[in-house]
């Protein structure tokens, strides 16, 4: 998701054209656009097991 956006009484609203073409000229509840963006990025975020992991074995 490479735009810009707003927050306005708890809607994610576009603020340029690749904006409007994820999340439509009207917006999205701020709840829909937390699953939009766990459904695209979500496989790419590191799991947390594993993020305690690296964590751990970096402070040791």
């Amino acid at each position: 998701m490479n735009a810009w956006y707003v927050l306005r009484g708890g809607r994610v609203l576009p603020l340029d054209d690749e904006a409007r073409r994820s999340v439509g000229a009207g917006g999205v509840s701020l709840a829909a656009y937390q699953k939009l963006v766990h459904q695209r990025y979500g496989d790419k975020l590191p799991a947390r097991r594993t993020t305690r992991r690296v964590w751990a074995a970096a402070s040791s």
